[in-house]
């Protein structure tokens, strides 16, 4: 996907009136999640986990890189977005596998997301955006795209872009549409020295 360079160039305006040093300004919060989940959440440990039957393991270390990115809200009831682990009927195991499958499973990141949020929607737990998308980001900086808030990439593709309709659930082509944004921005803007899709998030949010 290519984006007309007037659409960027609006975009890179719009942020330098809030960031006149742009692009100096990398979030050291998303930088910290990033490095956290290398250690906590790499595949390596989450299937080491997963084999020991460590379940209460793998959500304890959910919620620590939650907390470090300064990106989910965690203050609403039953914790914000982070509520899917909250539910009283959360089958761990199953859902253990299931965030596994999402973030290290075969096949690209939006089929991936589609089969969670088949396995969510049959256990009718809380399907929303951030949740998934915060955890493949932080797990895969470089190609994974966290939305949140959804609104910022429904203004960005809909208002700005005018590239199709929003999805206000979670949906696999929806997410595969802000990815080819995302990549695409990476791209146009590497001159500015953008190094990882936390960086093309931190630019998304400051224009929207």
């Amino acid at each position: 996907m290519d984006i007309e360079p007037t659409k960027v160039e609006e975009l890179r305006n719009t942020v330098k009136e809030i960031y006149p040093d742009w692009p100096n300004v990398a979030d050291p919060h998303l930088q910290e999640a990033i490095t956290r989940a290398r250690e906590l959440l790499s595949e390596a440990e989450l299937r080491r986990l997963l084999n020991a039957g460590q379940y209460d393991e793998i959500i304890n270390r959910l919620r620590q890189v939650a907390q470090m990115g300064k990106v989910l809200f965690l203050n609403g009831p039953k914790q914000g977005d982070l509520d899917i682990l909250q539910q009283g009927t959360l089958d761990r195991p199953g859902f253990c596998q299931a965030l596994v499958d999402l973030l290290y499973g075969p096949g690209p990141s939006p089929e991936r997301l589609g089969q969670y949020i088949r396995y969510v929607r049959g256990h009718t737990l809380p399907n929303r955006w951030p949740f998934p998308t915060y955890f493949l980001f932080v797990c895969h900086p470089d190609t994974e795209m966290v939305v949140r808030p959804p609104n910022f990439f429904r203004w960005l593709i809909v208002k700005h872009l005018k590239i199709k309709k929003w999805e206000w659930f979670p949906d696999p082509s929806t997410y595969a549409t802000i990815l080819e944004v995302a990549q695409a921005l990476k791209v146009a803007l590497q001159a500015d020295g953008l190094r990882d899709m936390a960086d093309v998030y931190t630019f998304i949010r400051v224009a929207a």
